[in-house]
């Protein structure tokens, strides 16, 4: 019974953006039933950290020594809001949001969509000073609010642009999109603004946008460099510009090989190939040659060699012709 106790505290309070000595309640009963007086009176005082370990402690109950109470959760909570700053507040602010999203009362369910919203739109990277501050709360609170919305707005046709969560959902993604910080999540947005304007789902049909957002995503790397490189390559929003989107392919080979150990070659330069990317043909043509290029290892083959150097200046050819 004694282990039951210890785990379950461990697990409710599993978070160390909080600090309080209500996080560790203790092992029996008695133990547990001091220790909660205690933190009720240092709540009643003002005591932020008590007031979140109550609040907690209220939202999910604790056995038969404390009732389930949601009234109490987030009136704690409220207290504790009008105090909290520094390296807790964002770890604060999303899981006080995401109790009020699991309200029956549709106001507190709106306020904490607005505070888990806000939260993914801000970033409040300035609070986090320390280790205790975890970045991820930042991209948790972008993916709960898009998925939440994200379910209905895959079922919407064209035929609904006007539809408000759909204009809800795109006004979001640009919100977030338009910051730049270093939160990852963020090219997660602008790569999704760039395919609602190039379908137009949501917004007027137009592809240079699309293009911009794709090219904020792909800034620095990874699948989405490739989905800009090819919406350069098929000239989404303007003429193709296969001068530049082989530019951006050498760059982007070159970091990737330096940077990341992972980096699948083999696959990426098949993908590209096929798309026309000459300097990926180029490349495969030298790993069939050595046998291996950056990770990518295959058998030696001078047959598929010459027939990747072939291809390589066939589209070489094509691309000066086209004069871009």
């Amino acid at each position: 019974m004694k282990k039951l106790i210890l785990t379950a505290v461990m697990v409710l309070f599993s978070s160390n953006a909080y600090t309080s000595p209500c996080f560790s309640l203790g092992v029996t009963e008695e133990q547990i039933t001091t220790r909660l007086a205690e933190c009720q009176s240092k709540a009643e005082q003002g005591e932020v950290s008590s007031q979140i370990a109550l609040g907690k402690l209220y939202c999910q109950g604790f056995g038969t020594i404390l009732e389930k109470d949601k009234k109490k959760c987030i009136g704690w909570f409220r207290q504790a809001k009008m105090s909290i700053s520094g390296n807790a507040y964002a770890q604060f602010i999303y899981d006080f949001g995401v109790i009020l999203m699991r309200s029956e009362d549709e106001g507190e369910r709106l306020e904490g969509w607005e505070l888990l919203k806000n939260l993914a739109i801000k970033g409040h990277i300035e609070s986090c000073q320390h280790e205790f501050c975890d970045t991820h709360v930042f991209s948790n609170a972008y993916r709960y609010v898009h998925d939440e919305m994200y379910h209905h707005v895959e079922r919407i046709t064209s035929d609904d642009m006007l539809d408000p969560v759909l204009q809800e959902y795109v006004k979001f993604l640009t919100d977030v999109a338009s910051v730049n910080d270093q939160h990852g999540y963020r090219r997660d947005a602008q790569m999704l603004l760039s395919g609602h304007y190039a379908s137009g789902h949501g917004v007027i049909s137009n592809f240079p946008k699309a293009r911009y957002w794709m090219s904020l995503a792909g800034a620095k790397g990874g699948k989405y460099a490739i989905a800009y490189m090819k919406m350069v390559k098929l000239g989404y929003g303007a003429q193709p510009d296969h001068q530049l989107a082989e530019k951006l392919f050498n760059e982007f080979f070159e970091q990737e090989l330096k940077a990341n150990p992972q980096f699948e070659t083999c696959n990426v330069l098949n993908r590209l190939a096929g798309f026309g990317f000459s300097s990926a043909m180029y490349q495969l043509s030298k790993a069939y040659r050595k046998g291996q290029h950056g990770n990518c290892k295959v058998d030696i083959d001078d047959n598929k060699a010459k027939t990747w150097r072939d291809l390589a200046d066939q589209a070489k050819i094509v691309e000066h012709k086209r004069g871009h």
